[in-house]
């Protein structure tokens, strides 16, 4: 059942454990040796990034430094000037290195899509699978984001929609706008409009969610009451709403009243 949504975190420390000097440090990236997961190396390489002590421009230098076995190979293919950016040296490195271990953006997608379908419970501990579950939504999300294409201050859009604005702020007799002062708000505009955009909103993620959770007949039958008993209709379930009523009635047993943790 999730044998292609296996937890690629663990998947990367069990391969990163493979031999001696390959645990990452503050000062110290993880290793990449092109045959673990790139997801997991990216995860894993984001986390650390939270937590290092090197200075940013060294950050992307010492990335490359950490590519070996396989991916070793397509070190010079890597920039030294962009490395050292202390902005977009680890997003440079990113991209130039992920098409040599995974396939576009429109599989990864399609990929990820086809996990969260078959991601249904079966025999799996709940509370376990709710975890799983979200982790595998949010890659889902993820995965959509990266489908919008990458532009530039010179995309025609852009371009056309700073041209109208203008024309509405002369016929205002207002001061024109700054392109570079437009720009962030404008790209920000398109990533919000491209994430409305998700094919499964809240509502249809809850529906799905409760299908997938494989509930025997007198379990569902108990959620349809509790919700009914709170005035939440069908199409008012969200994610969080059917999260909680899951936890409330089949994870925390109901003499865990003076105790507040899922597991007893």
């Amino acid at each position: 059942m999730f044998d292609d949504a296996e937890d690629e975190t663990f998947n990367y420390a069990a391969s990163d454990q493979a031999g001696p000097g390959l645990q990452s440090t503050p000062k110290i990236p993880p290793s990449f040796d092109g045959r673990a997961l790139w997801f997991a190396y990216e995860e894993a390489l984001d986390d650390w990034i939270d937590i290092t002590t090197l200075d940013a421009e060294k950050i992307g230098p010492s990335l490359k430094n950490r590519l070996t076995g396989d991916a070793a190979v397509y070190k010079p293919l890597l920039d030294r000037d962009r490395l050292r950016d202390p902005d977009q040296g680890v997003r440079y490195f990113k991209e130039t290195l992920r098409p040599h271990f995974v396939k576009g953006n429109q599989s990864v997608f399609l990929w990820r899509f086809f996990q969260f379908l078959r991601c249904y419970r079966g025999q799996s501990d709940l509370l376990r699978w709710i975890g799983r579950l979200s982790v595998v939504r949010k890659r889902l999300q993820d995965s959509w984001m990266d489908l919008l294409a990458v532009v530039d201050e010179n995309d025609p859009q852009f371009l056309q929609d700073l041209q109208e604005v203008n024309v509405r702020r002369a016929a205002d007799q207002l001061p024109q706008v700054d392109p570079q002062a437009a720009w962030p708000d404008w790209l920000d505009r398109r990533q919000r409009r491209h994430a409305e955009t998700f094919p499964i909103n809240d509502n249809l993620f809850a529906l799905m969610f409760t299908v997938q959770a494989d509930l025997s007949e007198q379990q569902r039958e108990r959620l349809t009451s509790h919700m009914t008993l709170r005035n939440i209709t069908v199409q008012q379930y969200t994610f969080e709403g059917i999260r909680e009523a899951f936890i409330e009635l089949f994870c925390a047993p109901k003499s865990s009243i003076e105790n507040p943790t899922y597991r007893t």
